[in-house]
């Protein structure tokens, strides 16, 4: 009876223990319903934590760009190879905004950012902006964008193809056509993401007078001048930066500046 006893045990340990080996054979293998599927997107960003809200001491930069001397005359651009824009710009004409020098004498897209002095941002901003192809026409003609923030790219030209033509000398370069949109349909738009700091050139290999400029900052703290040559950078810590103005005709100004907690400081460039 003692033997017998024994006997049954030893074989309960065993299917105990079979049973086991089973059950961590199975947990090691996920099934097909269970495995994730790789992410495909080209242009995806990588995750990154929330951006940090702006210190309760960060300070604010704002300021003008000034031009001196002759405003230079810029060419009137000609879009008779593609009809449709050439009669959009017919009451209007458009031209060529490498130099746009507004009334008050001071000029329209300058890129300012901080040079130097702030640490690189561990996060973009969730909000993705637009490139928009518009008439035959990039607006904005320059967009400051952060390291890893998304870029929609729009093509709202119906019936007209676009062809995007990224330049960048440190990311990958990027090149692809864009079809437009059906009379009444919306607007096609492809996501780009760029990794690294950088001025990066765009054109059209289809319409030649096509041109923009896409400044990606490595930190939040930049802004481009408007109609009236004006700038503002927001939620800047208290420290001591380079301020730098580029522009792609007049070059670079750079400013030393110190700002304190919830200082409000202006500072001004001249360019010529």
């Amino acid at each position: 009876m003692k033997f017998r006893n024994f006997s049954l045990g030893i074989c309960s340990l065993y299917a105990c223990s079979m049973l086991f080996i089973s059950g961590c054979s199975q947990s090691q293998t996920p099934s097909a319903s269970t495995t994730p599927a790789p992410a495909t997107s080209e242009s995806a960003a990588p995750v990154a934590e929330a951006p940090a809200a702006p210190s309760p001491d960060a300070a604010t930069i704002t300021g003008k760009v000034s031009f001196q001397g002759a405003a230079p005359s810029m060419k009137t651009v000609s879009m008779s190879k593609e009809s449709s824009c050439d009669s959009a710009h017919k009451a209007k004409p458009q031209h060529e905004e490498t130099v746009v020098v507004n009334p008050n004498k001071t000029l329209r897209y300058v890129f300012v950012y901080v040079k130097s002095g702030a640490n690189a941002a561990n996060a973009a901003p969730p909000a993705p902006l637009t490139l928009d192809q518009k008439t035959c026409w990039y607006t904005p003609h320059l967009l400051g964008v952060m390291v890893g923030q998304t870029i929609n790219v729009v093509n709202s030209d119906s019936g007209v193809l676009h062809n995007i033509h990224f330049m960048p000398k440190s990311n990958p370069p990027l090149n692809f056509g864009q079809p437009g949109p059906a009379p009444g349909a919306t607007p096609p738009s492809r996501s780009v993401v760029f990794h690294k700091a950088e001025i990066i050139p765009v054109k059209c290999d289809v319409h030649s007078w096509m041109h923009a400029v896409v400044a990606v900052s490595d930190n939040p703290y930049f802004g481009v001048t408007d109609e009236t040559g004006n700038f503002k950078i927001t939620g800047l810590p208290p420290g001591s930066y380079t301020l730098t103005a580029w522009h792609e005709k007049y070059g670079t100004q750079d400013i030393q500046v110190k700002v304190g907690k919830k200082e409000k400081k202006t500072v001004n460039f001249t360019l010529k």
